[in-house]
């Protein structure tokens, strides 16, 4: 089968957030956009989000967005097609994450994915 090219026109950033629960360590929040396609013609269903800590490779999915719910609005990338910009704020350990986001779809019931795109990085220090 031959592979789909997937996911080309997707892209995000990641801001950073000082806070996180009671003491100040840093959490992160996340926008993902979508360009300004509507979710209902894209190729994908599916949008995996991943995290690294420098010097590691990825590990599984950090968690798996729908983007059949994406929201028409005037965000941080312009008019768009947005994810839900609470991908959670979660907090982090010392050091610097890395988020990297890949499209994924299904083409005669077998998964098809797009390439791995990084999308930012988080430092925490304290």
């Amino acid at each position: 089968m031959k592979k789909k090219k997937i996911g080309n026109g997707l892209s995000g950033c990641i801001k950073n957030k000082l806070k996180c629960g009671c003491i100040p360590t840093r959490y992160y929040g996340a926008q993902i956009f979508l360009g300004t396609q509507n979710p209902n013609s894209l190729e994908y269903t599916k949008v995996r989000v991943y995290r690294r800590i420098s010097g590691c490779g990825y590990g599984s999915a950090y968690k798996t967005i729908d983007v059949r719910y994406a929201k028409y609005m005037n965000g941080s990338f312009g008019r768009g097609y947005y994810l839900d910009s609470g991908l959670s704020e979660v907090c982090l350990s010392r050091g610097t994450h890395y988020f990297l986001i890949q499209a994924v779809g299904f083409d005669c019931g077998k998964e098809v994915t797009g390439p791995i795109k990084e999308i930012g990085c988080v430092s925490v220090r304290k």
